[in-house]
């Protein structure tokens, strides 16, 4: 009888002990039935295409170019005939695109400045001062035969590096990007000018060759040499996104 009374408290023991372990699974979340791992919490996500133009400049917004590396054409004075000496090739500008997307690039050139020796200031070819007969600009160009006398002319080539390059063609469809150049990822656009110091000769029509030869055009060549230290180039650029990537997505625009 004692034994029958005890078997009964074991077995109340154990469905008690069931319940109890059941009831600590469900708060634990745990089950007994299967292996569970608890993925980390995370993201899904793409790389951006990096955005990275840089430049290579030979001045600040202006190439300069010495005349002690630059003189006129030391031909006579002959009618209707032009004179001009070239510097051809300057490097100018590097432009290079470090990105992973194509940019389009723009260039603009601007004005020809002229700047006497040890000045930041540019000669101001409209001035009156010292114009006189005998005194020292008589001979200094007007602002207009200034624009004559020196001029530039851009030479573009795009490539991985200066020995691949080729001349690259403006964009001509006439849309957003008309007159800019394509430059890809990871390529260059090389950037040089020509410069030309043409003699002024169109105004000397109404002057004959003094005893040594020489017309005005000579006196405004010899005034320039004589003031004139450096011609300044003026130019600016920028670039925009030319390419985006991947090239099969979809694109919308509000």
């Amino acid at each position: 009888m004692e034994k029958k009374k005890e078997s009964r408290r074991s077995a109340k023991l154990i469905v008690v002990l069931v319940a109890l372990l059941l009831v600590a699974c469900s708060l634990l979340g745990v089950t007994l039935a299967r292996y569970v791992t608890q993925g980390k919490p995370g993201t899904a996500g793409v790389g951006v295409a990096s955005w990275d133009i840089t430049a290579t400049e030979a001045g600040n917004d202006e190439a300069e170019f010495p005349l002690t590396l630059f003189s006129p054409n030391m031909a006579k004075y002959v009618a209707s005939s032009d004179r001009s000496r070239s510097m051809e090739d300057v490097a100018i500008l590097q432009i290079k695109n470090d990105g992973d997307v194509g940019a389009y690039v723009s260039l603009t050139m601007g004005e020809v400045n002229a700047y006497a020796p040890n000045s930041d200031t540019p000669i101001d070819f409209n001035s009156t001062d010292n114009r006189g007969a005998g005194e020292a600009d008589y001979y200094k160009p007007w602002k207009e035969s200034w624009d004559d006398i020196f001029t530039f002319t851009w030479s573009l080539e795009c490539g991985a590096d200066e020995e691949s390059a080729t001349v690259p063609a403006a964009v001509s469809d006439g849309g957003d990007y008309n007159g800019m150049y394509y430059v890809e990822a990871g390529n260059t656009l090389f950037v040089y000018a020509t410069i030309a110091w043409t003699t002024d000769l169109d105004t000397d029509a109404e002057y004959t060759p003094d005893e040594f030869g020489c017309v005005w055009s000579d006196y405004r060549d010899t005034w320039i040499g004589q003031n004139v230290e450096k011609v300044g180039l003026a130019y600016s650029w920028y670039a925009v996104q030319g390419s985006q990537l991947p090239d099969e997505g979809v694109s919308s625009q509000n």
